[in-house]
């Protein structure tokens, strides 16, 4: 079997035509349509059907693209970790993630690349996402995990989820759950009541800072910091403390010791209130399988912990609507 089998059938279904499909493949028409009419001769089936507007898969032919699909993602893969040995010496993968999400992130990707990838070594290293992009750029890290878009032309990145960020205040703010009661309709908080509060942010080094300044601008106000950190357990626990309000992701309350939690979380709903988060990598045709494939794979594990959280979060915003609801 030739790779070229594969290739060309994918790129003709993909373009819906043998002449755009040989412009994207640098071939001529004649050439393609002969290349493809020997594989079907050789196969003993037809892989299109043709008309004069229009060039589809016959069923015999999406069976050969669903496995052709995979078998290109898997050659891919391949050469991906055979040029990682020639590059390092070793089986390595070294993953560049951002420092305030390392904790929560690192064991849903350690146990997904695992799987993927059984018998190579994993490396982490944590920093700020430009200079982990850079090091990606440099050859030094294989692919990062850090809030979109990319700084680089020369970086490509995938989407891998989009993380909501929660208002967060501490129940024994009397002040803020009397404000909450007017602020909260059910499924958003009107942070303008809050804009004389002081809010704990990230410095200003985060990305995730900016972020978090750019919600309260929305609401028409710029939050008063008390206090500031490079990491979101910090936050978190001076929210759990009363020494001020501000926003955490959800991926951070995946951790949250429900026990001893005195915080409360509400869906800020602002259309500026998700973060995505992407996987980045060196730009170039032959990772982009392998880095789809550990997208794909993360996507499902992070979404089943998300849904967790998500579930104890909208218990949360219940029993507080009952206790509004009682005094």
């Amino acid at each position: 079997m030739d790779s070229r089998d594969l290739q060309y059938v994918l790129v003709i279904d993909e373009m819906g035509s043998f002449s755009k499909a040989a412009e994207k493949l640098y071939i001529s028409q004649p050439s393609l349509s002969q290349y493809i009419h020997r594989l079907e001769k050789r196969l003993g089936r037809e892989l299109f059907y043709r008309d004069k507007s229009q060039v589809m898969l016959t069923p015999f032919g999406k069976i050969y693209a669903e496995e052709a699909q995979k078998v290109l993602a898997q050659m891919d893969r391949m050469e991906y970790r055979l040029s990682q040995v020639k590059e390092d010496g070793s089986h390595e993968i070294r993953i560049g993630l951002s420092t305030s999400y390392s904790k929560f992130l690192l064991p849903t990707i350690l146990s997904t690349l695992q799987q993927l990838y059984p018998h190579t070594n994993i490396t982490f290293i944590d920093g700020v996402s430009t200079l982990l992009e850079k090091q990606i750029l440099e050859g030094r890290i294989t692919l990062g995990i850090f809030p979109m878009p990319p700084l680089q032309n020369e970086t490509a990145s995938i989407l891998l989820y989009r993380e909501p960020l929660y208002f967060a205040v501490c129940q024994d703010n009397k002040k803020a759950m009397e404000l909450l009661r007017t602020a909260w309709d059910g499924h958003r908080v009107d942070l303008r009541v809050f804009r004389d509060f002081p809010f704990v942010l990230l410095t200003r080094s985060a990305k995730l800072r900016d972020h978090m300044v750019h919600i309260c601008e929305e609401f028409g106000f710029q939050p008063k910091p008390i206090c500031e950190s490079e990491t979101q357990d910090t936050l978190y626990s001076l929210v759990n403390h009363n020494y001020g309000v501000g926003f955490l992701s959800l991926t951070l309350l995946q951790n949250v010791d429900k026990t001893n939690n005195r915080v409360l979380f509400f869906p800020v709903e602002d259309d500026s209130s998700c973060l995505n988060w992407g996987i980045f990598y060196r730009r170039g045709k032959r990772q982009d399988s392998a880095m789809r494939a550990v997208a794909k794979a993360l996507r499902k594990q992070i979404g089943e912990s998300f849904n967790a959280i998500e579930h104890y979060l909208a218990k949360q915003n219940i029993t507080f609507e009952a206790m509004q609801k009682n005094k």
